[in-house]
């Protein structure tokens, strides 16, 4: 549009949960418009919030959910204003999504902000949310810390997040620890930990998982998984080992 100045927009469906009988609603995952110059963006529509981009957690299959915010939290919305900047040596997102009170996507409120700083071999992060899941509803404040470290043979990664859930019995705190090796040029292998902390008795609950990828040197859109978890908990349940094999083709 001149002077460095772009628009876009973007639509995207997804079907992944389609093959168990898990879709609900329509299958559009994000509509949206945006506005970017340099290193600003500004985004309007349905799409992932700020809270998205926390997180270090690399298990395929996601037992326990990917972090505090996808647990806890609101990720995503219909009605999210986002705004992206990139700096040398870090950047930032700030979204809301607002009410849209009478609306057919009348949901949540929330607002967000993830802030990212990359430091040679480390990279630091933090999250905030507040959140109200109705308009009648009390705020839920959601916070995380992450950081991210690159040891040249493997990728080491932690995150830790608290959740006020409105009551000190409900609080309830996530930790992910993950690392990530490269067997080969082909190879990739994902050994993590997950936990959540509740401050009530008897409702903590964690897994252990390990996951390697494939990708065939000949064509690298095309890989195979494999993912193998064990959960515990607090309350005693008989959790079967999780198992988990599948092929991806990216086109």
């Amino acid at each position: 549009m001149g002077n460095g100045l772009k628009a876009y927009g973007q639509l995207d469906f997804g079907f992944k949960d389609a093959a168990e009988d898990k879709q609900s609603g329509d299958d559009l995952e994000e509509a949206y418009l945006g506005l970017s110059a340099h290193n600003m963006s500004i985004q309007i529509g349905k799409m992932d919030n700020a809270a998205d981009d926390f997180g270090v957690e690399k298990a395929i299959e996601e037992n326990l959910k990917k972090d505090v915010f996808h647990k806890f939290g609101s990720y995503a919305g219909d009605d999210v204003i986002r705004f992206d900047a990139s700096f040398d040596s870090g950047r930032i997102a700030i979204s809301h999504e607002l009410e849209a009170d009478g609306e057919d996507s009348a949901n949540n409120e929330s607002t967000e902000v993830y802030v990212e700083g990359n430091f040679d071999v480390v990279t630091l992060g933090a999250a905030y949310q507040t959140l109200k899941s109705s308009p009648d509803a009390d705020s839920e404040d959601i916070w995380g810390v992450s950081a991210k470290f690159n040891a040249g043979f493997a990728k080491i990664g932690v995150d830790y997040g608290v959740s006020d859930q409105g009551s000190s019995d409900d609080d309830v705190a996530m930790t992910n620890l993950v690392a990530t090796f490269k067997a080969s040029k082909t190879t990739k292998i994902s050994v993590g930990y997950q936990e959540h902390d509740y401050d009530a008795d008897g409702k903590d609950i964690e897994a252990i998982y390990a996951n390697v990828t494939y990708k065939f040197p000949a064509q690298k859109n095309v890989s195979v998984f494999a993912e193998v978890t064990h959960i515990d908990d607090d309350a005693g349940t008989d959790y079967d080992l999780d198992m988990l094999a599948g092929m991806r083709i990216k086109f």
